[in-house]
């Protein structure tokens, strides 16, 4: 609601009145509050709405210069203001700290204008309060927000910013700190002059999903959180976060005070974690804890599509004269090199993981829905690992200090097949029906592919 104005009411209003004058009560139904003092400063009314504003009794406040309401923490320069104002009988417009009876502060939009008689004397005063509190404390967090950004802008790699969309889909950029150089590679000046600067080097896998989550925090005002890749010419991709949070303006715009700051390191390092917690350090692939995970997933799908899976179980023949004869470095070639071998043999969607030693387990998902085909599908696959595992090695051994060595080796591989369908077995017993079949092919030999029956 607007200040009210001393405009607002007749010369007739602008005398010393009585609390019991007729004319007074119309003010006890305004918004805010409206106070009268003698020449002395003295008060002499005070409306209803000054007294809920405060808390205090019309009996409290009459008789009273306003100094009641003010405290240790009032401002002595406006209280100072405010006598002078009084003493030279001119207006006073500001805001001042007060406080209720009870000792809760607010800020009062405070008017005081002086009321003349015929000869241009000073009679007394009128004064028209308004709680401004929530407007205060709007402005001090909005102070408060933009000097984090500030320090957020000033404190590469985080960029503070406000990005606004308007109404008719256009787009801006009223603040961008200092560190969109560090971050994008583009000056403040340029994001504003081209704000489109900032989407255009968002990776194109990440471009859709970033757009349409900054849509819908603009449709729900909720709080925009992205993590998403930038790629700049010349630069390594990147990753960035981003934090902001929306409002509605008054003209239909939404405007997002936030920051964006480089994550890559801490990606990097959640990527080494991963790598340590899910795959095998030596060769890359799914460590046991991965290949559960992914086993329970296909049973799942299985059980929703009504296609067949299948679990290889692998097991090198002749693979300990390698370490033996040659030491670990050699024996780690050839594990490295049965990885490569045995990825190359199967599909992306498919998974092939090492449980330790010279153990390797082969996962297919989405076989026929049919059994027999399913199986048949199993052992082709099981066929083309055994034959790429049986081709002649050639381990390469480096050496510090000394020329690498090539060492040839010659090794087979005992392999045992099981399907599942759905959750019809846990993953445990799908995996120990191919590990007695591996051993079975072992048993026999080795050099062969085996099937649970």
């Amino acid at each position: 609601m607007n200040q009210p104005q001393l405009s607002d009411f007749n010369n007739s209003d602008l005398r010393i009145p009585k609390a019991s004058d007729g004319q007074m009560v119309g003010l006890d139904h305004l918004p805010y509050g409206v106070l009268i003092a003698d020449n002395k400063m003295l008060l002499s009314y005070a409306n209803r709405g000054f007294s809920e504003m405060t808390g205090f009794s019309e009996s409290e406040i009459i008789g009273r210069t306003c100094s009641f309401v003010q405290g240790e923490f009032t401002d002595k320069q406006t209280r100072d203001a405010i006598r002078v104002a009084c003493k030279n009988g001119t207006t006073f417009q500001g805001e001042i700290l007060n406080f209720k009876k009870d000792g809760t502060p607010f800020w009062n939009e405070l008017t005081i204008e002086p009321m003349r008689n015929s000869a241009g004397q000073v009679e007394g005063f009128i004064g028209i309060s308004r709680d401004i509190t929530q407007r205060k404390s709007d402005e001090i967090a909005r102070t408060e927000e933009l000097l984090i950004l500030q320090k957020h802008s000033q404190a590469a790699p985080a960029m503070g910013y406000q990005f606004r969309i308007r109404p008719d889909g256009s787009i801006s950029f009223p603040f961008i700190g200092t560190a969109s150089y560090v971050i994008y590679g583009f000056s403040p000046d340029e994001v504003k002059a081209n704000p489109s600067r900032l989407f255009d080097c968002v990776h194109p896998d990440d471009s859709k999903r970033l757009w349409d989550s900054v849509l819908e925090s603009q449709e729900n005002l909720t709080p925009w959180i992205q993590d998403y890749r930038i790629n700049l010419s010349g630069q390594a991709i990147r990753w960035l976060h981003g934090h902001s949070q929306p409002e509605r303006e008054s003209d239909g715009s939404t405007l997002w005070h936030g920051f964006v700051e480089d994550i890559t390191q801490r990606k990097n390092f959640e990527e080494q974690i991963k790598q340590l917690a899910f795959y095998d350090t030596l060769t890359g692939l799914a460590n046991r804890i991965l290949f559960y995970d992914r086993l329970n997933q296909a049973m799942i799908a299985s059980n929703r599509s009504g296609h067949f899976g299948a679990i290889i179980c692998i097991d090198l023949d002749h693979f300990k004269p390698v370490n033996d004869d040659y030491g670990h470095a050699a024996g780690d070639a050839m594990l490295t090199e049965v990885a490569t071998r045995l990825k190359h043999c199967v599909r992306g969607s498919d998974t092939v993981a090492r449980f330790g030693g010279d153990e390797f387990v082969v996962m297919l998902s989405e076989l026929s829905a049919l059994n027999s085909e399913s199986l048949a599908q199993a052992i082709q696959v099981a066929e083309k690992l055994l034959a790429a595992l049986s081709a002649d090695y050639s381990l390469i051994v480096k050496h510090d200090g000394m020329p690498d060595e090539i060492i040839r080796h010659i090794s087979t591989a005992s392999i045992g097949v099981s399907i599942f369908q759905g959750n019809q077995l846990d993953a445990d017993q799908i995996l120990k029906y191919a590990d007695k079949a591996m051993y079975r092919a072992k048993k026999q030999g080795g050099g062969l592919v085996r099937i649970h029956e």
